[in-house]
């Protein structure tokens, strides 16, 4: 509610002296709907969280939350958030995946860890048609059919 000032408050007030509440209607900070998408934990103690979320002039966000924790207990709490709008998301989201195709080509996020690869035979993987293969046979080329022989 926007704050008044102390001409309008004292106009308000009136022959009774007592401040009377301007009724703005519907608040575009008050949420009436708020629709947990999912959380990526980034370290034990902070995480991101993405929700969808309407507000009291029925406008539709997608509110991205920065969360927190102490190691000590599992309730995560709300940090900062951005709301963004949903009918711009479409390109929003082709920005980020442009950013991410950017930066994998840059090497970001590129933590290569040396693990031997095992390759384990799995029962269900052997079938009887590769086992009754036939053998490839070599047949010369009609190109090549005199070179070799005397004849």
């Amino acid at each position: 509610m926007p704050k008044q000032s102390k001409t309008s408050a004292k106009k308000l007030a009136g022959k009774s002296g007592k401040k009377r509440k301007i009724s703005s209607g519907s608040s575009p900070l008050t949420v009436i709907a708020d629709i947990p998408m999912g959380k990526v934990e980034l370290s034990e103690t902070q995480a991101i969280s993405v929700a969808l979320i309407r507000n009291e002039l029925q406008q539709e966000f997608v509110a991205v939350r920065r969360m927190y924790r102490s190691k000590n207990t599992d309730k995560w709490k709300t940090q900062d958030k951005i709301w963004l709008p949903f009918k711009n998301m479409y390109e929003l989201c082709s920005v980020l995946i442009n950013a991410y195709d950017v930066g994998n080509k840059l090497g970001w996020g590129n933590t290569y860890k040396t693990e031997p690869l095992i390759f384990a035979f799995n029962k269900n993987e052997s079938s009887t048609a590769n086992q009754r293969a036939e053998p490839l046979e070599l047949k010369p080329c009609l190109s090549q059919i005199g070179l070799f022989n005397d004849s």
